[in-house]
């Protein structure tokens, strides 16, 4: 309250942190209005203070976080290639060699002891193989990194690996991809590879010769999903017994198939980690199945197409 309320004062008075003045002579309703809004000012700059305070103290932790997620990034990496390189590629040797040894030392008791080397070094590169894929995926979706994802040309890419062993087993493979999906969308290319080639080779390992693999991309308007990016893959194979569908994504689960004589690149892992990576990208997986006729897995994942903020 004051008494001068020339411009000269008045500036001086807000350049010093006054937030309002009365001028003499006054109202007392007037003068009640005004303090009360100054007060109500007031609190909500210290409200404001103490939650930019907290948000500080926040992205100090978050940013501490993420050190530490770097650092323990950078330590299973090591893990992997230590297990990888310095002790799995020593089994190779030590099975290649055991099983010579084996089929050529004539019987008795030297035969059974290159067996049971031979069997426990198998054994153990198996169990290695399923820790490091383990670990690989615990990698990819904790280090997940999205960007722009030709869509197309990622499907050729995956349609030339798998060539030769269509061509050699005399089995077709068809991409459709509508016409309205984008070029592009964004996501984490590890990801989204791992799941289609893991979904594919699937298809082409249980589909007998001259079969035939669909993959179908689309924009999806399925109850539940309307707008999301839709990939299914279908095959014509073996397909999967009934009483199983609903555990073909456990770890390590390998669904029995009689008179399936390709059991030995069957590890039980690989729909775990397509619906590790789905979930890592905050999509969805099902699975339909009709014993020897086929098998279909759809995908749906958010749909974000560069240079938009939006998730459609």
């Amino acid at each position: 309250m004051t008494a001068l309320d020339d411009p000269e004062n008045v500036e001086r008075a807000f350049e010093m942190g006054a937030f309002e003045y009365v001028a003499k002579p006054y109202d007392s309703l007037s003068l009640i209005a005004r303090t009360k809004a100054a007060i109500r000012f007031s609190r909500t700059r210290m409200e404001l203070k103490q939650k930019n305070r907290a948000l500080s103290e926040l992205l100090k932790e978050v940013e501490a976080q993420k050190d530490m997620l770097d650092e323990n990034l950078n330590y299973m990496d090591t893990l992997i290639d230590i297990l990888d390189h310095k002790i799995k590629n020593k089994l190779v040797p030590v099975i290649s060699y055991s099983e010579t040894f084996m089929n050529n030392v004539g019987g008795g008791n030297a035969e059974y002891a290159f067996g049971v080397i031979n069997s426990a070094s198998i054994q153990l590169n198996e169990t290695i193989e399923d820790i490091l894929t383990d670990m690989r995926a615990r990698t990819r979706t904790l280090g997940k990194k999205e960007r722009d994802v030709d869509i197309r040309g990622l499907l050729s890419g995956i349609v030339q690996k798998n060539a030769y062993i269509l061509r050699d087993r005399g089995m077709q493979m068809s991409i459709d991809v509508e016409e309205d999906v984008p070029e592009e969308i964004i996501t984490d290319i590890t990801l989204f590879y791992d799941i289609l080639d893991n979904l594919i080779s699937n298809a082409i390992k249980y589909t007998e010769e001259g079969g035939i693999i669909r993959v179908h991309c689309y924009i999806s308007d399925k109850e539940g999903h309307a707008g999301e990016f839709g990939i299914s893959v279908e095959d014509n194979g073996m397909g999967i017994p009934s009483e199983y569908i609903d555990r073909v994504f456990e770890k390590e689960f390998i669904v029995p198939l009689d008179g399936y004589v390709r059991k030995e690149n069957r590890t039980g892992m690989g729909l775990y980690l397509v619906r590790k990576f789905v979930s890592a990208l905050g999509g969805s997986i099902e699975v339909s199945s009709i014993l020897g006729k086929g098998t279909r897995f759809e995908i749906h994942l958010p749909l974000r197409i560069p240079d938009q903020s939006s998730v459609v």
